[in-house]
Parts: C-alpha cells; structure tokens; sequence
C-alpha cells in the first residue's frame, strides 16, 4: 500500500481541498468542491490512512447536489463556524480551543500572528491570524518550500492540539455528516503529517 500523504501534489490538493470546505465556499463552488474530493478519494483508496477518511468525506456530499442542497451546505457552515444565534458551537480559531475560556485573538493568535510576520505573510482575508484556514496556509507553504520538517512540528505542536478539541466542540452540535467527516479527515491528514 502507498501513502498519499508523501505524495506532496497530493497533499497540496488535499489541504487546499479542506481549506476550502471550512472557508466555506459560495454555493456555486461546492459540486467542485464535491468532485475535488470524489477524485481524491479515488487517488487514494488504497492509501492505508487517508483512504478511509477521504472516502466518507466524498460520500458525505450529496450527488447530485442540488443548488438547494448547497445552499443548505453555505448555511449549515455559517451556523457552525460564523454566526449562530447562542453563540457559534465550532468558531474555527485556535484561540478559542485553547483549554481555557472562549476567546478570539488569545496568545495563540500572537503567536501564529509572529510565524506569519517571520514568512513576510499576512491572512489576507482580513481574519484573526489563528484562523483555522490560515494555519492549514501556513502549512502548505511550509510544505510547498520543501521545509517538511518544520511542517511537521507545526503539525504537531501547534495544530494537533487544539484540533481534537475543535472536532469534539463540531460533534457536540451534531453537524451535517459533512462537516463531521470534514474534521475527521483533517485531523487523519494533520496525523499523517506528524508520523
């Protein structure tokens, strides 16, 4: 059996994919969305870690996906990582899985607001820099460069950890199984990185 993960073509996609899935695309991205991940699934079924978790994830999308159950999708991401009425049960920053009270912008936001300085990066969508999909863009830049090693202690010490947490808090408010198997594959690929 091969390991997709090693394969860095297809650890761009995957990551790229995922990132996409929690920026929440517009409802017109999300069959190609769909069929990024179809395709992944498919280059990776006999992957011994990844295949599993890529396979529920691609079955997880309706087929066909309608324009409506898009916009079920868009809506069901706003509600769980945006803006949800109490509160939003999975907001996707790191400062706020940290163990301690909910809060945006804590002293892991510095922290990766510090890495992003070092790289001469900026979040350009104007979000807190531990933004979930901020980190998994500092990952893939770090794996793009060829710097495996850093990125794989990034994995590992700073995205690892709170990133169980962020699922456990995702399940508690019983998501679409698309989201569920979303934070399932991602902490399946974060492990891979950190093998």
């Amino acid at each position: 059996m091969t390991c997709r993960a090693a394969d860095p073509v297809f650890l761009d996609a995957l990551l790229g994919g995922l990132q996409s899935l929690f920026w929440g695309p517009t409802p017109d991205r999300w069959p190609d969305l769909a069929q990024g991940f179809r395709e992944l699934a498919r280059a990776a079924s006999d992957d011994p870690r990844l295949g599993s978790p890529l396979q529920a994830l691609a079955e997880a999308f309706p087929e066909p996906l309608t324009p409506a159950e898009a916009d079920g999708l868009s809506a069901a991401h706003v509600a769980l990582f945006v803006s949800a009425k109490g509160g939003v049960p999975a907001p996707p920053y790191h400062s706020c899985h940290d163990g301690g009270p909910r809060r945006v912008l804590g002293p892991t936001a510095q922290e990766m607001r510090r890495l992003l300085q070092a790289e001469d990066l900026e979040p350009a969508t104007g979000e807190p820099p531990d933004h979930l999909c901020v980190e998994l863009d500092y990952l893939r830049r770090l794996l793009a460069q060829g710097r495996e090693i850093e990125a794989s202690r990034f994995a590992a010490e700073v995205m690892r950890p709170w990133l169980g947490r962020f699922r456990d808090s995702l399940a508690t408010a019983d998501p679409p199984r698309l989201f569920a198997e979303a934070a399932d594959l991602l902490l399946a690929t974060i492990d891979t990185l950190t093998a």
